[in-house]
């Protein structure tokens, strides 16, 4: 994944290559910096469509889902303040 201009974006390979690339890029959100979304890692298959997703947390310790990599994500837990990654 690569960070541009505090916007997130990933590429459409039908098997998730193309990460960062600039010609397959699509936004996932605005103002991701370390401090608003402190950790964050891809998801092969959140929902079992075989579609790729993301996890991220946010300043407050919620653990967010962006299960069809748009959007604004879905608040799925609470309480991850201290945690040093996501695997």
């Amino acid at each position: 994944m690569r960070l541009r201009s505090r916007v997130c974006v990933l590429g459409l390979g039908p098997n998730g290559e193309g990460l960062g690339s600039l010609a397959g890029r699509i936004q996932v959100g605005k103002s991701w910096t370390a401090a608003n979304r402190p950790l964050y890692t891809a998801v092969p298959d959140v929902r079992g469509d075989g579609q790729p997703g993301l996890w991220a947390t946010g300043n407050n310790g919620d653990l967010y889902t962006y299960a069809d990599i748009r959007g604004a994500g879905t608040v799925i837990g609470t309480g991850l303040q201290g945690f040093r990654s996501l695997n």
